[in-house]
């Protein structure tokens, strides 16, 4: 019995455009609740104000972190898509070169 292996470089590619559109979309929502907050400042004073505005602060330094995390996905599946397709490539002309050696 043969195995079959592969994968739906179409779809692994559409998954790939995926992650780069919610990077893009995280990173603007991200700067859109950035302006907000830093816009409290205009109306939000005193020491609890300062702690609610450090937090966020805080939190929004990890925002290059999530962000690299969709860009890596999105270039993971690029790479195994490339990768597979590398392999198939090497197949074939294993395959061509063992048929004409006969």
């Amino acid at each position: 019995m043969k195995d079959t292996i592969g994968i739906n470089e179409t779809q692994m590619r559409e998954f790939s455009k995926l992650m780069l559109k919610f990077h893009d979309d995280i990173h603007g929502i991200f700067m859109d609740y950035k302006n907000v907050i830093d816009h409290t400042a205009t109306y939000y004073k005193g020491e609890t104000a300062e702690t609610f505005r450090d937090k966020f602060l805080n939190f929004y330094k990890n925002l290059d972190l999530v962000s690299e995390s969709f860009l890596d996905y999105s270039n993971l599946y690029n790479e195994i898509v490339n990768r597979y397709q590398s392999v198939l490539s090497d197949s074939a002309r294993t395959t061509m070169n063992e048929s004409i050696r006969r």
